[in-house]
């Protein structure tokens, strides 16, 4: 009975804080949006001031104001995660960690450990997970920038051969993209609004998101912008290298798949199994989960542990 109490009110603050997370992430969302637009436009005017005006212009009282605004804590989120959002990433990662802390407590203590041991093992363990969240999702949005980035440039390739300069090219692509391409893009178009050029936005946005392929591209701009040559042609050269990179890629994926596969596939098996025994002899479930729940803590440990080490294997394979 205590058991089920237990797993009640870990589904119960499961719930909670899965909606708290999700209501943090959509008003942090639009301030941030807001924020991103504030500080873009301030450090654009402070670097026209400090260019052009006098050598007392106000450009560093700006900076002063930003710096002030900007939590240190917050500023090294937004620079660990700059696709994702760093306070975005940190949300979901304390939301991971301790929905994983309630979870882990009440399955231990269910099979048999002491309390306080099993709050110090689901506190590293849901600590480690929540360290690790904001690096997968990052490395997702990482993924699906570099799929989306090639499509923008197979199209900014055709309208520069039909006689489109690059910032107009650069706009329309910007206008038809998806997120997380889209901001990046955006970023790059209002900076060049105001008199930055487009090589040297684009420069600046590659190195704030560590994006190599926005990078090249930033290369390409200021290489045409300074020595000339044919857009349409470094575009094409660019989108082709980028397209063999994402095919090895593609062939790892695949190359790993058979072995994703076969994870998934045994890693159901046990559970099968005792899904079957309990429809088959019932009475033999029950005798599992009361005096042999102790060894059924442990299997399932095990199986958790294999897929673990199974998993880091194959994503290191990838990479």
């Amino acid at each position: 009975m205590s058991g089920s109490l237990l797993l009640g009110a870990a589904s119960a603050a499961a719930a909670l804080v899965g909606w708290l997370s999700v209501s943090g992430i959509r008003a942090l969302r639009r301030r941030a949006a807001i924020r991103r637009r504030m500080s873009r436009l301030s450090g654009l005017l402070a670097a026209d001031q400090t260019a052009e005006g006098p050598a007392n212009a106000p450009a560093p009282a700006l900076d002063e104001g930003q710096a002030r605004r900007d939590h240190w804590l917050v500023a090294s989120l937004n620079a660990r995660y700059p696709l994702v959002g760093g306070v975005r990433a940190a949300i979901i990662s304390a939301a991971a960690g301790v929905l994983c802390f309630f979870a882990m407590a009440a399955a231990l203590q269910f099979f048999g450990l002491a309390a306080s041991l099993a709050y110090v093992a689901s506190a590293l363990v849901g600590g480690a997970l929540a360290w690790n969240v904001g690096t997968v999702l990052e490395d997702a949005r990482r993924s699906l920038f570099s799929t989306r980035f090639l499509v923008i440039l197979d199209d900014m390739q055709r309208m520069v051969r039909y006689g489109i300069s690059g910032h107009q090219a650069l706009a329309s692509a910007a206008a038809a993209a998806e997120e997380p391409v889209k901001a990046s893009l955006n970023s790059i178009l209002l900076a060049a609004d105001f008199g930055v050029s487009v090589g040297e936005a684009m420069d600046r946005e590659a190195r704030r998101t560590r994006v190599t392929e926005l990078l090249m591209l930033a290369a390409v701009f200021s290489t045409q912008a300074s020595a000339g040559g044919n857009l349409s042609e470094s575009i094409d050269n660019l989108s082709n290298s980028l397209r063999a990179r994402l095919d090895n890629r593609t062939q790892m994926k695949a190359a790993t798949a058979e072995s994703r596969i076969t994870m998934i596939i045994l890693a159901m098996v046990p559970f099968a199994g005792v899904g079957l025994q309990a429809l088959m002899q019932p009475e033999l479930l029950d005798e599992l989960l009361g005096a042999g729940r102790h060894l059924f803590g442990i299997g399932i440990g095990f199986i958790v542990g294999g897929l673990l080490v199974s998993w880091m294997m194959i994503r290191s394979a990838q990479r």
